[in-house]
């Protein structure tokens, strides 16, 4: 501890702690969206052929194609959005459009 470090190694070192802090807590980060991101994706689509299975076995009276197409609709643009969200242009686009999707689940689940 006696010896002083390169400088390579002090920029490692705070790259590592900035890692640390993303995985312990996650933010929008450069290092955790990644990540996410192809879990996501995966996800929300998934999320979204089970709407579309769900619609088509509704029944075919009004009511339940009413309801049945407001599902799909929203249940169908939470990928959309998410990955509207990957292209935002900063921190608060981001949060609006991940907002945005997590209300259509709210819609979806209602």
């Amino acid at each position: 501890m006696g010896s002083n470090p390169t400088s390579s190694a002090i920029t490692k070192d705070k790259g590592e702690r900035i890692r640390d802090k993303v995985r312990d807590y996650p933010r929008l980060s450069p290092f955790f969206i990644p990540v996410m991101s192809e879990d996501l994706k995966v996800r929300t689509k998934n999320f979204a052929i089970r709407i579309i299975r769900l619609f088509a076995l509704l029944p075919k009276t009004t009511e339940a194609q009413v309801v049945g197409k407001q599902v799909l609709r929203s249940g169908t643009s939470v990928g959309a959005q998410y990955r509207e969200a990957q292209h935002a242009k900063s921190d608060p686009d981001f949060i609006s459009k991940i907002e945005g999707g997590l209300q259509e689940l709210e819609e979806t689940t209602y």
